[in-house]
């Protein structure tokens, strides 16, 4: 009896390497004696509690150790998340079939609280009143902005409103030119239209269109409301063009 009281004294003490075992924490009651009855898997070797005999096991041969208790291994630190810088694009517009048209747009990218993209800038010598205004396919601005081709839409939905979940991804409503008043301010957030991502909704490279009359937002009862709004002539339009450092 009193070997085998000396044999348990002895086995408590020391570190046995092939069994996995530490010696018991004295801080600890009874039953947080282990490491795996105390530790939460997040700490770190540095951050550790180990008792001083434990800590020496992990730091000569820290395979042993964590091979039976891998929630002890070291955090390995992440990477920071890699700053975005935002995308910025400008247009200027040029008539169409409106001679006295013209105008100045900034496009910028928001990367918080939601990605998306906001236009703003300033629009001279529009009728009052409301103008359909849309990204068009390309950035071709001849022929009085015909050639830019229709609605930029690459999901090949009907017409409709910008707050609708079908729509072109260009399709950006109405802006208003004030009664009497000769400038029209745009501001517009978006958040199904990208800004130079090369995604399917990029509109990097195309066009925004200013139309002389109303977007009926697909609401009109026709296929040319189902197409276009009915939102008339092409008064001016303009190449969005990605710029930096602006």
């Amino acid at each position: 009896m009193l070997l085998f009281s000396l044999f348990f004294l002895f086995i408590s003490k020391v570190n046995c390497y092939g069994f996995g075992i530490v010696p018991e924490f004295g801080r600890y009651p009874s039953y947080a004696r282990y490491p795996v009855q105390v530790y939460p898997v997040h700490y770190s070797l540095q951050e550790s509690h180990f008792a001083p005999q434990a800590m020496f096991l992990l730091q000569q041969n820290p395979q042993i150790i964590q091979q039976h208790y891998p929630w002890t291994s070291p955090q390995v630190p992440t990477k920071p998340e890699k700053h975005i810088p935002p995308k910025n694009a400008v247009v200027d517009l040029v008539p169409g079939s409106d001679e006295n048209i013209s105008g100045h747009l900034k496009i910028s990218t928001i990367l918080h609280p939601y990605k998306a993209v906001h236009i703003q800038g300033e629009i001279y010598n529009l009728k009052p009143g409301l103008h359909g205004f849309h990204v068009h396919m390309k950035g071709d601005l001849t022929n009085k902005c015909k050639d830019a081709e229709g609605h930029f839409n690459p999901s090949g939905a009907d017409h409709s409103s910008p707050d609708s979940a079908s729509r072109h991804a260009g399709d950006l409503g109405n802006i208003i030119t004030p009664a009497g008043g000769q400038t029209t301010y745009v501001n517009i957030v978006d958040r199904m239209i990208t800004l130079g991502d090369g995604g399917v909704n990029d509109i990097a490279g195309r066009s925004l269109v200013v139309h002389a009359d109303k977007d009926d937002l697909g609401k009109g009862g026709d296929a040319g409301s189902l197409a276009t709004g009915n939102a008339g002539a092409r008064v001016a339009c303009g190449l969005i063009k990605l710029i930096n450092g602006v």
